[in-house]
C-alpha cells in the first residue's frame, strides 16, 4: 500500500511505517477538508447547492476504478428454513463494507516493487502459487487453478460486467455531464457578477471562484477518464483485454471463457501446461464450524495475500449453499481460493456482508464441480 502522505510503500493497511499517520483518520480529515471547500460557495444562480455533482463523481470514480470487480450482489431475503441456513439472511446490494476488515498477510512483501515473498516452510506456498491475479478493463480480482492444464475458476462478476451495471454507469455519467455543464454556467455567472460586488467583498469572491474553478477542472478531467473507461468497457473483448498474471509474474491472455449457469462462477482457460492446481475437498460443506481456514487473493493489488480465520457456518440463498468465514475478504479477493490448513481447496471467495466485519462467503467446491466438472479431472 502507498501512504497518501509520504508515498511510502508497505504491506500494512492501518498506519504508515514511515511517517506514522493512521490512514483512516488521514482520509477522514482530507474528506472533511474537501467537503468544506465544496460547500464554501453556494450556487446562488440556480438556488441549489452543487454538492450533487461531487456525489455523482464519487460514485463514478469508484465504479470506474473497478468497483464491479470487488463483490457480487444479493438481495434482502427471509432466512431459509433449510437445515443448513441457520443465521441471518444475506443481502442483495453491492457488498461494500463500512470499514474494510484488516487483512493479515501471512507472507512479507518487497516494498520496492510489491513482489510477493514466500517463506520456504509455508504450508500455503502451493496455494499462493495456484492463485492468479486477473486484470480487466473494469477492475481486477483473483482466480485459482483447478486443473493441471490451465483451467482457472473465478467469480463471474470479476470477468463480466452486468448489462444493468453498465447502464447504471452510463446514466450516472450522463448526470455528471449535466452537472458539469450547470457548474460551468454558474462559474460564468459568478465571473460576470464579480465587478458588481463591493470592493470589500470582491477579493474573497475572486478567491472562491478560483477555488471552484480548480475543483471544476479536476472533475472535468475525471469525467474524461470515466468516458474513456466506458468506451473501453463497451468495446472490450475478453480474448485480448482480460489478463491473467501468475505468481511469478508471467502474463497470459484467455483462450476460452465459460460462465456458470446458476452461480457467480466463471471458468477461464490459458495455455499453461502443468498448472499448479490445488487438491480439492470434494465435500467441503461437511467440515465442522470452527475449523481453521485461509483465503488467498490480491486485495488492493497486493498480490497473493493470505488471511486466516475459521469456518463460521453455512448459509443458503437461492438454492445455493455458501461457506461462511471470518477470514478477511477485501476488494480484489473475489475469485480467490478458500483453503484448509493443508492448502486444499474448499471453495471460491465471492462476497462479504455489507456493513459488517468478519462475515464473508465462499462458493463450495461441489458447486464448482457441478458447473464445470468435465474440465476438473
Amino acid at each position: 500500500m502507498k501512504c497518501p502522505k509520504c508515498e511510502h510503500f508497505q504491506a500494512g493497511t492501518v498506519e504508515c511505517e514511515k511517517c506514522g499517520i493512521v490512514f483512516e483518520r488521514y482520509n477522514q480529515v482530507q474528506e472533511r477538508i474537501a467537503k468544506e471547500k465544496e460547500q464554501a460557495v453556494v450556487d446562488v444562480a440556480s438556488g441549489q447547492s452543487s454538492s450533487s455533482i461531487w456525489m455523482v463523481v464519487g460514485v463514478l470514480v469508484f465504479l470506474a476504478a473497478g468497483g464491479w470487480g470487488y463483490y457480487s450482489s444479493i438481495r434482502p431475503s427471509s432466512p431459509s428454513h433449510s437445515p443448513v441456513a441457520t443465521g441471518p439472511a444475506l443481502m442483495d446490494s453491492p457488498m461494500v463494507v463500512g470499514k474494510t476488515p484488516k487483512a493479515r498477510p501471512a507472507q512479507g512483501f518487497d516494498n520496492t516493487n510489491m513482489t510477493p515473498v514466500v517463506s520456504s516452510d509455508s504450508v500455503l506456498e502451493h496455494a499462493q502459487k495456484a492463485t492468479v491475479f486477473i486484470r480487466t478493463p473494469w477492475g481486477s480480482g483473483s482466480g485459482v487453478f483447478v486443473s493441471k492444464v490451465g483451467h482457472i475458476v473465478t467469480n463471474r462478476h470479476v470477468v463480466e460486467v452486468k448489462p444493468e451495471d453498465l447502464e447504471d454507469m452510463k446514466a450516472k455519467s450522463a448526470e455528471l455531464d449535466r452537472q458539469l455543464e450547470l457548474e460551468k454556467r454558474n462559474l460564468d455567472y459568478y465571473r460576470k457578477q464579480l465587478d458588481r460586488l463591493p470592493s470589500e467583498l470582491r477579493e474573497q469572491s475572486a478567491n472562491n471562484i478560483r477555488q471552484r474553478e480548480e475543483v471544476y477542472q479536476d472533475y472535468l478531467a475525471k469525467s474524461k477518464i470515466i468516458h474513456q473507461r466506458l468506451r473501453d468497457i463497451e468495446t472490450s473483448d475478453w480474448v485480448t483485454d482480460v489478463e491473467v498474471v501468475l505468481f511469478d509474474g508471467t502474463k497470459y491472455h484467455v483462450q476460452s471463457l465459460q460462465i456458470g449457469k446458476s452461480s457467480d462462477l466463471a471458468l477461464l482457460a490459458i495455455d499453461c501446461p502443468d498448472s499448479p492446481a490445488l487438491t480439492p475437498v470434494e465435500n467441503s460443506l461437511g467440515m465442522a464450524p470452527g475449523q481453521k481456514v485461509y483465503t488467498v487473493g490480491n486485495p488492493m493489488g497486493l498480490r497473493h495475500t493470505v488471511t486466516a480465520g475459521i469456518i463460521s457456518g453455512y448459509q443458503k440463498y437461492k438454492d445455493n449453499v455458501y461457506i461462511q468465514t471470518d477470514a478477511a475478504i477485501n476488494p480484489g479477493n473475489s475469485g480467490g481460493p478458500l483453503v484448509d490448513e493443508s492448502g486444499r481447496l474448499l471453495g471460491v471467495n465471492t462476497m462479504i456482508l455489507r456493513g459488517t466485519e468478519g462475515i464473508g462467503f465462499a462458493i463450495p467446491y461441489r458447486k464448482i464441480r457441478e458447473e464445470f466438472g468435465v474440465y476438473l479431472n
